[in-house]
């Protein structure tokens, strides 16, 4: 099933759940600068809860503010949903 960016672009996950472009190479998670940046394929940080730490995850829907997430070291856990309020931007790659 297709993930829709609100903007009528759509991205399917490939084999590994990461967003693709339909060329079969799935595309490295990018890091938004800014929270308008956040979209299918950006690499964010979510927690479960206060206690818990921040971890890395991919979002892989947008509806809206409402986030479709995946933790990226834990793929077979299930889907969850967190409003972009609720997510942390990691910082900028270094180049």
């Amino acid at each position: 099933m297709a993930a829709s960016a609100g903007n009528g672009a759509t991205a399917a996950p490939d084999s590994s759940g990461t967003a693709s472009s339909g060329g079969g190479a799935p595309n490295a998670p990018q890091r938004p600068q800014d929270w308008d940046e956040i979209g299918i394929g950006s690499l964010v940080l979510a927690h479960e809860g206060p206690e818990d730490g921040w971890w890395e995850s991919i979002v892989i829907g947008v509806n809206g503010e409402s986030l479709s997430l995946k933790w990226r070291d834990w793929p077979r856990y299930p889907v969850f949903v967190r409003r972009r309020t609720d997510l942390a931007l990691l910082p900028a790659a270094a180049k």
